[in-house]
């Protein structure tokens, strides 16, 4: 499913995340499948045997589950379960979404448009580029030549397992 709004909030099915006030907030699957049903069928009951059905498809949970799902949801919406403006309980049948679902526009070019990495995607594209770099540098000391043109070697190195391992995070992202 696309992304969507609901009350001010950006949430993208595909990533588990929303955004809200400008931050981003990861969610349980469960929790956004939950959500996705209930947003599909906005302003409709959604019976509680629908959503096992939908979320849970073959697994045998209780209404904890669900229970769950809607207190990290209405956590989200800063929302009091005596006073609902988004999520309403129908006692001893479901739920309901009260308010209104804005699909988000894609955008119409057939180039994609590259999304900001996360700080710890960078750190993780980091990582071997660090490792590989100090392995360089001590076979460089043990060695005892001449640090510049060894310096050169291990710099080389660096730029080249940092770029490989973006290219292939960023390959398996895409994936």
């Amino acid at each position: 499913m696309h992304p969507f709004i609901i009350d001010g909030i950006v949430f993208d099915p595909r990533a588990n995340e929303a955004l809200k006030h400008g931050a981003v907030v990861r969610m349980e699957p469960k929790t956004m499948e939950l959500l996705v049903l209930l947003a599909a069928r906005a302003g409709q009951t959604v019976t509680r045997e629908e959503i096992f059905a939908g979320a849970w498809p073959g697994v045998v949970v209780s209404d904890d589950s669900i229970a769950r799902c809607v207190s990290q949801l209405r956590k989200l919406f800063a929302e009091d379960p005596q006073h609902p403006r988004v999520l309403q309980t129908i006692v001893k049948k479901g739920y309901r979404l009260t308010a209104p679902v804005t699909a988000v526009e894609q955008p119409k070019s057939s180039i994609p448009v590259p999304s900001t990495p996360r700080a710890s995607f960078r750190w993780q594209a980091l990582l071997p580029t660090i490792v590989v770099s100090l392995i360089a540098t001590c076979a460089v000391y043990a060695s005892g030549r001449s640090w510049s043109v060894d310096l050169a070697l291990v710099l080389a190195a660096a730029a080249l397992t940092y770029g490989a391992t973006t290219y292939l995070r960023g390959a398996l992202r895409a994936s």
